[in-house]
């Protein structure tokens, strides 16, 4: 399934295009009043980390304030590109999406390939391991040695 593309405001100043073209995207539509976001966030920064200069473009759709955002991604250190979705958030509307957090994996071709609202932690090892195989790597755990990251967390 081809998702809709766009333009989004980039937090910090420009627009991101996405998903990303020609590239693994993965998409995070996030919040920061959501919780589950929160926690998750570090995740997916360790996710950027290890696969972003191998193939995989990680990318927040964040839906609140730009303010409430930025202060969001200064206080968790977040180095992936933010795009600021305003409400109606009609991109993620386009996509189905009715909760956040919620990824999308979508290959070269433009077609979503994963689709995990909340936070899956199965989902997560299974971006991991596209990304490295589409990187041409090895796969490495986005999670810390001897950390029980549960295996699902709703939004």
């Amino acid at each position: 399934m081809s998702p809709a593309s766009t333009r989004l405001p980039r937090l910090g100043g420009g627009e991101l295009s996405l998903p990303t073209p020609g590239q693994l995207t993965w998409m995070i539509f996030t919040k920061a009043s959501c919780p589950t976001c929160r926690w998750a966030a570090p995740y997916f920064q360790r996710m950027h980390e290890l696969y972003g200069d191998t193939g995989l473009s990680v990318v927040a759709i964040a839906q609140g304030d730009e303010a409430d955002e930025r202060t969001f991604v200064n206080e968790l250190g977040l180095t992936y590109p933010v795009a600021l979705e305003p409400s109606p958030w009609s991109f993620a509307a386009a996509h189905g999406l009715t909760t956040v957090p919620t990824s999308l994996l979508v290959d070269t071709s433009g077609d979503t390939t994963l689709m995990s609202p909340g936070f899956s932690r199965d989902d997560l090892l299974d971006v991991a391991s596209r990304a490295a195989a589409a990187g041409g790597g090895e796969l490495r755990s986005p999670f810390p040695e001897g950390v029980d990251v549960p295996a699902f967390r709703p939004g």
